[in-house]
């Protein structure tokens, strides 16, 4: 690890505990999304009803495969309190081992060395998603696992380890199943081993709770998981989907009235996008890994969900950040500006509860992440290592 990025970890571990100090002092400790995951692991064990009943708020709704829940057991050991102190502590440990790692793969694999001024860096990729870092923390998601999840598979894919990397890969694809969105470039790129170590993994995954709950609770539980992700779009909305963006920006109902025709016709242009660029560049870690972290970063514009999912989006802004301290990029620096402004300041304790209110409807935190992607897509595109 680079010396400079010692001060960033005290930084960040300062920000936490700041942000958890705040969070008690102003009673708004909650973890609701947290609360969900303990309390279906709860019901799970006391074979009490997992799906269609919200926990805590009225969008509460445990969404995720049994295995999931089974994985949060342990934290049902302690008290509700104690346990989301602890989930408030693993994210901004995700958050720490993120920053880290994203240096470490930048180095080896796409600019040979470290960028300059590493701490700086660190500090503005931090910055960018403050925003939806205190929301993540707030609700005590598992987003930054996940973004910790899939720099853990990249690196072992571009090492060759097709069995770590599909058991990652996996994983990540099982406990949120829209994000299996990536496996778009591994298929472009003829990564079958990869490809059939992650379907094993999830297919391990779906079977293992044969072993807690036995054959008949089994399908029960399976049943309604499906029946609780056909159901996840008719309660919740995203106005940063290319659906939303598109009927707004463009005063057309078409998208709306065709969402699953509209998704796949995106789905194709990011494969011929993949087709292009692996003919233009081959088989290199950068082109991989370009494709890879746009596919993460495209998952919350396909399907609906929450702000803080934009959180896919960091390794990306810390690509970009690094590669514009290689390359003396002008036109890439005017796009990246906006688009973070965009991407980061969807607040209303920046711009007050009215204009915030603005500020979703137009999209803006979507708007700013595909402003994001062609900033990455300029700069990542221009050379090849």
């Amino acid at each position: 690890m680079p010396r400079e990025q010692r001060p960033l970890i005290a930084i960040i571990v300062l920000l936490i505990a700041a942000a958890m100090a705040l969070e008690i002092a102003n009673g708004r400790f909650w973890l609701n999304d947290f609360r969900v995951y303990y309390s279906a692991a709860d019901a799970l064990i006391y074979g009490q009803q997992v799906y269609g009943l919200p926990f805590g708020e009225d969008t509460g709704f445990f969404k995720y495969a049994p295995v999931v829940a089974i994985a949060f057991v342990p934290l049902t050991l302690l008290p509700y309190g104690l346990a989301a102190g602890i989930q408030f502590a693993l994210i901004g440990v995700a958050l720490i081992i993120v920053v880290v790692r994203i240096e470490r793969l930048l180095m080896r694999h796409v600019f040979g060395t470290y960028s300059p001024r590493i701490l700086l860096r660190g500090l503005l990729a931090v910055l960018c998603i403050a925003v939806l870092l205190s929301r993540e923390l707030h609700l005590g998601n598992i987003n930054l696992w996940l973004v910790l999840g899939v720099l853990f598979a990249t690196e072992a894919l571009l090492e060759s380890d097709d069995g770590l990397a599909g058991l990652l890969f996996g994983i990540v694809w099982l406990t949120k199943p829209y994000l299996a969105f990536m496996a778009v470039p591994l298929v472009v790129g003829l990564r079958w081993h990869t490809l059939r170590n992650a379907a094993i993994t999830m297919v391990f995954g779906v079977l293992l709770p044969l072993l807690f709950v036995g054959p008949h609770r089994w399908l029960l539980l399976h049943a309604a998981w499906l029946e609780a992700m056909a159901a996840h779009g008719g309660y919740l909305t995203s106005p940063d989907t290319f659906i939303s963006m598109a009927s707004g920006y463009f005063d057309t109902a078409a998208p709306q009235q065709h969402p699953r025709l509209a998704i796949v016709v995106l789905g194709m242009a990011f494969v011929a996008l993949c087709f292009w660029q692996r003919r233009r560049s081959g088989n290199s870690d950068r082109a991989l890994i370009l494709q890879l972290w746009t596919a993460f970063a495209l998952v919350p514009h396909l399907v609906i969900t929450d702000q803080e999912h934009f959180l896919y989006s960091l390794p990306l802004i810390a690509f970009t950040l690094a590669g514009l301290l290689h390359q003396h990029r002008p036109m890439v620096l005017a796009m990246f500006i906006p688009a973070v402004l965009l991407y980061a300041t969807r607040s209303s304790d920046l711009w007050g509860s009215q204009l915030e209110s603005r500020w979703v409807a137009a999209g803006a935190l979507g708007l700013g992440n595909l402003l994001l992607i062609l900033s990455t897509w300029s700069l990542g595109s221009s050379r090849t290592r």
